[in-house]
């Protein structure tokens, strides 16, 4: 088990926000949260990173209590420097490591193709569409080297169809990774389409299989069994 929390409850002053949650991963698994805002999804992540102590409870990553550094994190927004090329941008995150540009560019370009980049190394992020910005800053959390990535709403700002594109690339490429993925979401469409298994945020945390044939594909939105999951999703955050 790569990731596990065990009654962990945490406070903002009077106001409670997870009470008694639990969550595990395993090796390897794409696992969503998905709840209201509030509901205490990013105070999961801040817990998994090490930014946040729980009131009380038990954490642990790769066997180890949260530290920063120890899982890769990638937040809502792309947060791309304006004043870097898209290579540039990939590149960052190893040279905060103490990696020479040089080299961190190198190690960019070797995955540039995988992630549907070739062609835009030179650009700017203003030059480049809302996917591809996406496409760079999620290469850039890869870089980092982690077992375990935490995907903060990735897609959440991009239209309908290119968020449908982004969610089939993501599982292409999550199949190829071999990476064990935290996803948060809004969309239980999303959540039902990416996940091994889905956890409704709501204080506490319902889990929710998704036993859905591998490899998924969007097309399957349309078929029964999918909508029967997906409305087990909506009921237990509270929508169905």
């Amino acid at each position: 088990m790569v990731v596990q929390m065990e009654n962990v409850s945490v406070s903002f002053g009077a106001q409670p926000v997870l009470r008694q949650f639990g969550l595990h991963v395993q090796p390897g698994e794409l696992v969503s949260l998905v709840g209201a805002s509030g509901a205490g999804k990013t105070t999961i992540f801040r817990l998994l990173t090490g930014l946040l102590q729980p009131d009380s409870g038990t954490i642990r990553v790769m066997g180890q209590p949260p530290a920063p550094g120890r899982v890769g994190y990638m937040p809502q927004r792309d947060c791309l420097m304006p004043w870097r090329t898209a290579l540039d941008n990939a590149a960052a995150g190893l040279e905060v490591q103490g990696v020479p540009l040089p080299q961190a560019r190198q190690q960019a370009r070797d995955l540039w193709h995988n992630f549907g980049l070739n062609g835009c190394e030179e650009q700017y992020p203003h030059q480049l569409s809302g996917g591809m910005r996406q496409r760079v800053a999620f290469l850039r959390t890869v870089l980092g080297g982690h077992q375990v990535l935490l995907l903060d709403e990735p897609f959440g700002a991009l239209d309908a169809l290119t968020r449908a594109h982004m969610q089939q690339w993501l599982l292409g490429l999550w199949e190829r990774l071999g990476k064990t993925v935290l996803f948060i979401t809004h969309d239980a469409e999303e959540a039902t389409l990416l996940s091994d298994r889905v956890y409704a945020v709501k204080g506490t945390g319902v889990e929710i299989a998704i036993d859905l044939p591998r490899p998924r594909h969007y097309r399957m939105v349309t078929e029964p069994t999918f909508a029967e999951r997906r409305a087990a999703v909506l009921r237990e955050v509270g929508l169905c």
